[in-house]
């Protein structure tokens, strides 16, 4: 009965063999040229599309996230927590921010001064875009980037995988090509050759798994344009709603006019106006 060990070891120094062997190929198809397999025009158009999904869905959803969360620190912080599937907090936008201070700053001048209700009134409308900032920001992360994201560590990984067992069973057929090439001893020829026809077997059914894999690429597509669509369904709502924001902010301007006694001592008379009152459009040209 053979030792375990003595199999482990066998199966060992076979599996460095091999990864030399591909090496010295790889080595030899880089460096001085050497003869390798080509895959057929089809596989050949089918890795490169499937090449260019990945490699633009990766930057189409790094940059989306980007603009949704520039903040490096707290895009770090989002995926930290996903990545042990916590709830991620929710932070104020910058936007949000702003109206508070707006708010704020009214508060303390006084809502009695037209100054400090304006304050207030653009604190408001700050907070409003904010939130709506904030909610197209979770939106379009949950519909757009997660699926995204999602296609890349699946599906899109699962094809990476069987592409680089592809490209190890071609370097593995390449080097029992050589060797046939190279065989000089007509009692070994058999062995070779047989060594030889089991690599190419095991190339064309690698073949035909990538094959089958990656010409569902246009099917992803579809589905990607399907997200893309609700992304901008989402963006052109929140600009809808932000402008509505802003205008009713500016009607509301065009109406309000600066009138502060405080700046004016008794018995004192604005500079233009009637009754003491300065419109901001008059007040604009001073």
């Amino acid at each position: 009965m053979m030792n375990p060990a003595s199999l482990n070891f066998k199966q060992l120094a076979g599996d460095a063999t091999n990864l030399f062997n591909r090496a010295v190929q790889f080595t030899s198809e880089q460096i001085v040229g050497g003869e390798k397999t080509e895959y057929d025009s089809q596989l050949a158009n089918l890795i490169r599309t499937a090449d260019h999904t990945k490699d633009w869905t990766e930057k189409v959803v790094s940059q989306t996230e980007t603009l949704l969360q520039p903040n490096p620190a707290l895009r770090a912080e989002a995926f930290v927590n996903s990545v042990f599937d916590r709830k991620v907090p929710e932070h104020m936008t910058i936007t949000e921010q702003l109206g508070c201070y707006f708010e704020d700053a009214g508060a303390d001048i006084g809502q009695h001064t037209s100054y400090g209700t304006l304050l207030k009134t653009c604190g408001l409308t700050e907070r409003k875009l904010g939130a709506a900032e904030r909610k197209f920001h979770k939106d379009a992360l949950q519909r757009f980037v997660a699926p995204l994201r999602t296609y890349l560590n699946t599906e899109m990984a699962a094809m990476q995988r069987e592409k680089r067992i592809l490209d190890t069973k071609r370097l593995d057929l390449d080097v029992a090509k050589n060797r046939v090439r190279r065989c000089t001893k007509p009692a070994e020829l058999p062995g070779v050759e047989a060594g030889l026809k089991t690599c190419q077997d095991e190339f064309d059914r690698q073949a035909e798994v990538v094959r089958l894999m990656m010409s569902e690429v246009p099917t992803h597509h579809n589905r990607h344009l399907s997200l893309l669509r609700e992304f901008i369904q989402l963006q052109t709502q929140f600009y809808s709603e932000c402008s509505a924001a802003m205008t009713e902010l500016d009607s509301g301007l065009n109406n309000t006019s600066m009138q502060d006694p405080r700046y004016y001592p008794s018995g004192g008379a604005p500079p233009m106006g009637t009754g003491g009152i300065l419109s901001i459009d008059q007040m604009s040209l001073h």
